[in-house]
């Protein structure tokens, strides 16, 4: 099973642009606080900044927080035309190592997914632009597993959400899976790699 990683290239602070900074501070403050409680003045003293900086380059705290999930989901989302590529993998392997992949950025930055679906999951507005950015992505995903899984695309429609959804869910419920699944689920490799194969070849 091909595994990609979701780290973060390592970056030093003082070597980024002072927009780059105010980004990468936000998205680590979403991660570790969530949305609701995110505030200019917390951003501009961690990303050591001033309040003035946040509103030049980015004029609200929406649109900040909108700029920095777009910039995180082209990070999680980079290297998935590559799964579609790889010449001689059946269909299944394509699609579980895929499922691996959105798994592991799951449980690796589950606030940041929470923060991503905040829209539809607590407003129920479907109209956010992350959200129609992740149903755009999701539209070039299906018309991409079609060519590997030659079924209708009404078929591979309902098996690319059924692999989103077992992917993601650990992020939305992560104490359950604790839970039920371990408290090392998050950074067991194995039980992820179990996980997933349950979905593809289910014994029960």
């Amino acid at each position: 099973m091909d595994i990609r990683s979701h780290d973060m290239p390592e970056v030093n602070m003082e070597e980024m642009s002072v927009r780059e900074r105010i980004i990468a501070t936000t998205l680590g403050l979403i991660e570790k606080e969530g949305v609701h409680g995110l505030t200019t003045r917390t951003i501009a003293r961690e990303a050591n900044v001033n309040i003035a900086a946040i509103n030049y380059y980015f004029s609200s705290k929406q649109k900040l927080i909108e700029e920095t999930l777009q910039a995180a989901l082209n990070h999680m989302f980079s290297d998935t035309d590559e799964f579609f590529s790889q010449m001689g993998s059946s269909g299944d392997d394509i699609l579980s190592s895929m499922m691996m992949y959105m798994l592991q950025g799951a449980v690796r930055y589950p606030g940041v997914i929470k923060a991503m679906l905040n829209g539809p999951i607590n407003r129920n507005d479907y109209n956010d632009p992350i959200v129609q950015q992740i149903l755009k992505f999701t539209g070039g995903l299906i018309s991409q597993a079609e060519q590997v899984i030659q079924q209708d695309r009404e078929a591979v429609s309902e098996r690319l959400m059924q692999i989103i959804s077992v992917a993601l869910m650990p992020a939305l419920l992560p104490d359950m899976f604790k839970m039920i699944l371990g408290e090392d689920f998050a950074e067991n490799i194995e039980k992820q790699k179990k996980y997933i194969q349950q979905f593809f070849n289910p014994t029960l």
